[in-house]
């Protein structure tokens, strides 16, 4: 019991202390900061920044409601898949969202909420809402903004 109440004492801890540092780096936007080519950290050594960028990117625009999220990215036979998120809310440097036709749900069956957490204008995170996720596992899922 008293471990369960200290994960969660320890997790809204970090998140306001990811919050300060995002505001600290300028990220009073969110919205705009999100909008771009971005790629996945992972890819930053294999195949490379330069490569992840001219192949394996996600394009973010904002409709200009901010109500949707459009996105893009390259997908086999040089076509461009899109999709959208419904915006949900924005609290501090985090936009909330669900995927728009997706089919995976929660146990509950509810959509998949998603979370952008934008730490600053070059890098960004996502979270599954109701999921507890420390630092090291919330890094794994980075997008890294693209040069140029």
């Amino acid at each position: 019991m008293w471990k369960s109440v200290v994960r969660k004492v320890l997790l809204s801890a970090l998140l306001a202390v990811w919050g300060g540092v995002a505001a600290a780096q300028g990220v009073s936007d969110p919205y705009a900061a999100l909008e771009g080519k971005w790629f996945w950290v992972g890819h930053s050594n294999d195949p490379g920044a330069a490569k992840a960028c001219a192949d394996r990117w996600t394009e973010l625009k904002f409709s200009a409601d901010r109500k949707t999220l459009n996105a893009r990215n390259p997908v086999a036979n040089s076509q461009i898949k899109t999709y959208s998120y419904n915006v949900l809310y924005r609290e501090n440097n985090s936009i909330a969202m669900y995927l728009n036709g997706e089919d995976r749900r929660v146990a509950s069956g509810d959509h998949i909420i998603w979370i952008a957490i934008v730490e600053s204008h070059s890098r960004f995170l996502w979270r599954l809402h109701g999921q507890a996720t420390d630092a090291a596992e919330l890094a794994k899922y980075a997008r890294v903004r693209c040069p140029g």
